[in-house]
């Protein structure tokens, strides 16, 4: 496994993200984003349930203490040339290669940070598995290689008296 990824924790406060697609694994690194205070912006011809879920805790003030807001929820698709100066990250979380690939393009082009959730070779930063008890907090990631260990040592980490 090559591995490069060095693990960095940023300060998410305000930080503007851009997310395409609103399925269930881009509804949960969002509510993963507003529990650490990122401002996001979803774009998506289909609102899924899952996200439906997060964008409802978020109406109902869950995510107030951190600080994160959505703050716009666009039924579109995206288009070349369309993602804002001022965003600090992006996500391609649709269910489409290609959309993905030129989300991908484009970013890498612009020198942005992105995530690409079908293609780990599309990524500059990974999302890790998080685990937060009291003012710990520890970031698992295995380079996108093995998701289910990364999971079941997040979970054992919750399960410990920390």
């Amino acid at each position: 496994m090559d591995n490069n990824f060095f693990p960095v924790f940023l300060d998410l406060t305000g930080r503007k993200v851009l997310v395409y697609g609103a399925g269930n694994i881009a509804a949960r690194r969002v509510e993963l984003l507003l529990r650490f205070g990122a401002e996001i912006t979803i774009i998506a011809p289909e609102v899924m349930p899952k996200m439906e879920e997060v964008i409802q805790k978020f109406k109902q003030g869950e995510f107030e203490k951190s600080g994160g807001r959505i703050k716009a929820v666009e039924k579109d698709v995206y288009r070349q040339g369309t993602i804002s100066e001022d965003v600090d990250f992006v996500m391609a979380a649709t269910d489409d290669c290609e959309v993905n690939e030129g989300i991908f393009r484009e970013c890498r082009h612009r020198e942005l940070l992105v995530n690409v959730i079908t293609d780990k070779e599309k990524c500059n930063f990974h999302f890790p598995a998080v685990v937060k008890k009291e003012n710990v907090i520890i970031g698992i990631a295995s380079g996108g290689e093995n998701h289910g260990k990364v999971s079941e040592i997040a979970a054992k980490l919750r399960d410990m008296d920390l």
